[in-house]
């Protein structure tokens, strides 16, 4: 199957990469790599110590948790390519299916010409997570048995597309907040090969995406601003990054979410 992939630059999108790689039906035509924002990044100077002291936890916990999926990253870096880049992917053979994770909107110029099946690597569950930051809120709203993965279909609008796949990680005892996250993309990683074989038996099937316009009105959409520094109390000072022991042992009462997985 010919395969775009149009990935950030974190770990975790460029795992993607890699499992892909593995697939002996994936031929990968072209990787384009966007450039995010630092993976460990600077505490704003405005912050109290205090508030320093809980972000340099909180980031540093997410770099060493997302180290465990051992990228050389510096060999991704050379193939950073603007996103809009139109006249790259035109000059591409034509691609049966495209993959992204963890980049801006996809313009309409670009989606024009990109194949139906363009599917995001979305780092939570559809429809309760959409937007920004996706991993945070379950944990921010003692629901961790709501952190998860969808693969979806994208469309004009930001995560509305139809989803195809979800996954849930195996949550353990001493699991923090970014060891699950980093689980949860490890997890959802390992059923790339599913979603292939899904969209080969649609396009073999003349079938197209099945957009429900219902998702629009589901969930809650997260802004980047909605996240606030003052947040990480609750998950570093409250509960000193134990939400999952808490659930485990029965302190938090949440449910388990209906997931849309390929049978």
């Amino acid at each position: 199957m010919n395969t775009i992939l149009i990935c950030g630059n974190h770990h975790r999108n460029l795992y993607m990469i890699k499992e892909l790689q593995k697939i002996p039906s994936v031929k990968i035509k072209k990787i384009f790599i966007f450039k995010r924002e630092e993976i460990n990044p600077t505490p704003p100077a405005n912050l109290n110590e205090d508030l320093k002291k809980l972000w340099k936890i909180h980031f540093n916990k997410r770099e060493k948790a997302e180290e465990k999926l051992k990228l050389n990253l510096e060999v991704y870096e050379k193939q950073i390519i603007k996103i809009n880049s139109l006249e790259e992917i035109r000059k591409l053979d034509k691609a049966d299916i495209c993959f992204v994770s963890g980049i801006p909107k996809v313009e309409k110029k670009l989606l024009k010409i990109l194949p139906e099946y363009t599917i995001n690597f979305h780092l939570g569950l559809l429809p309760f997570y959409k937007g920004m930051i996706t991993g945070f809120w379950p944990f921010y709203l003692l629901q961790p048995t709501f952190f998860g993965i969808t693969f979806h279909v994208i469309n004009e609008n930001l995560d509305e597309g139809e989803i195809i796949h979800q996954k849930t990680p195996q949550l353990s005892k001493g699991d923090g907040m970014h060891e699950v996250i980093t689980k949860g993309i490890i997890s959802g990683m390992a059923d790339l090969s599913k979603i292939i074989t899904f969209v080969q038996k649609r396009l073999d099937s003349k079938i197209k995406p099945q957009f429900d316009k219902k998702l629009k009105l589901k969930g809650k959409f997260y802004k980047k601003s909605d996240w606030k520094p003052e947040m990480l109390k609750l998950i570093y000072e409250k509960y000193n990054d134990k939400i999952v022991d808490f659930y485990l042992d029965g302190k938090i009462k949440c449910q388990k979410p209906k997931l849309i997985k390929i049978k």
